[in-house]
């Protein structure tokens, strides 16, 4: 039989319940919230990364930059595929931002000039630097994404990029830099790449 006393302390029990469940869902949106943003901050460095590179084999593309090396087909299927990255970032940079129009961060403002005036083999040798850049940036992020179907997305452009690396240095005659250095892939952290890019970028 109830008495005052017995529902006073039920009903306490009922709000601490209540109050419980409500910390433990906010708990969980607090971690969600954070493993958004810090998959958003990978997309953006990497995008960054990307747009450098798309930037590259695009002016590379449009001057015909290889045609006297023979390889005028090989930048524009680079090309095609740098651009192929900078597009599928993007469309994961808005979801994980929450937008679905807006681009939020800007291309960077890229000078490749004095690697064009060098030539051709200053061409190819710029090209598989930043395909090796790009390849160690990604692995460098590799253990910080949480989101299963990005980190999908992260390995499929990193085998890419390390087959851009070694068939640039094939058509410049590098054969000893077509196979990595070791058995393993070197990682690197956004801000070793940063420094690297800003020879580029800015």
């Amino acid at each position: 039989m109830w008495t005052r006393k017995g529902i006073l302390a039920a009903g306490g029990a009922a709000v601490a319940a209540a109050a419980a469940g409500c910390g433990g869902e906010d708990d969980d949106e607090r971690r969600r919230q954070m493993r958004t943003a810090a998959d958003l901050e990978i997309v953006r460095f990497l995008l960054q990364v990307e747009r450098v590179t798309s930037a590259f084999w695009q002016e590379a593309a449009r001057r015909d930059a290889l045609a006297p090396v023979n390889a005028a087909n090989l930048t524009a299927d680079i090309a095609r595929n740098e651009q192929g990255h900078v597009d599928i970032l993007v469309r994961y940079e808005r979801r994980l931002a929450g937008q679905e129009e807006t681009q939020t961060t800007p291309a960077p403002t890229t000078d490749f000039a004095p690697v064009f005036a060098a030539g051709p083999s200053e061409v190819l040798r710029t090209g598989a630097g930043l395909a090796n850049l790009a390849a160690s940036a990604y692995m460098g992020q590799l253990n910080r994404v949480q989101d299963r179907t990005l980190l999908g997305s992260m390995l499929a452009i990193h085998t890419v990029e390390g087959r851009h690396g070694a068939a640039v240095n094939r058509a410049a005659g590098q054969t000893d830099q077509i196979f990595p250095d070791g058995a393993f892939a070197e990682p690197a952290t956004m801000a070793q790449v940063r420094s690297r890019l800003r020879r580029y970028a800015t």
